[in-house]
């Protein structure tokens, strides 16, 4: 791959479905006062292997999108330090993480929509951490 320099590379639209649904995201973790994961394992269009675990506190289910964080959930789960662990917490707001892949100079993670008036567009994606672990 030519990494070519000077040249800017263009940015996913922040579209407004995608802030719907980040607003929709922190209302209901507003009202219910309990986490929730922003992907689930059959909500993301992972072509690897995806799990929904167990969580001993009931409140969510563990949505892993690997083996690996599949396995790195079983060890956690054991370790008497850890008080929580969270899978595909959001990293928001996505004004900031396009600003840092501005900055950057690479392509914000997105996702290619079709529709009849535009065609293909890219539409920027929320990231998410692998997991968000509280001792």
């Amino acid at each position: 791959m030519v990494i070519k320099k000077n040249v800017k590379v263009k940015q996913p639209r922040i579209t407004k479905t995608q802030l719907d649904r980040i607003k929709t995201w922190c209302k209901r973790e507003e009202v219910t006062g309990r986490y929730s994961p922003f992907l689930t394992a059959m909500g993301s269009s992972t072509s690897g292997t995806s799990h929904t675990g167990y969580n001993e506190s009931g409140d969510f289910n563990h949505e892993m999108l690997s083996q690996n964080e599949k396995h790195l959930c079983r060890i956690l789960r054991f370790m008497p330090n850890v008080c929580s662990i969270k899978f595909q917490y959001p990293l928001l707001p996505i004004t900031e993480t396009m600003r840092i892949a501005k900055k950057a100079n690479i392509v914000h993670p997105a996702y290619q929509k079709i529709t009849k008036a535009n065609g293909k567009r890219l539409h920027a994606a929320v990231m998410t951490t692998d997991a968000l672990i509280e001792l």
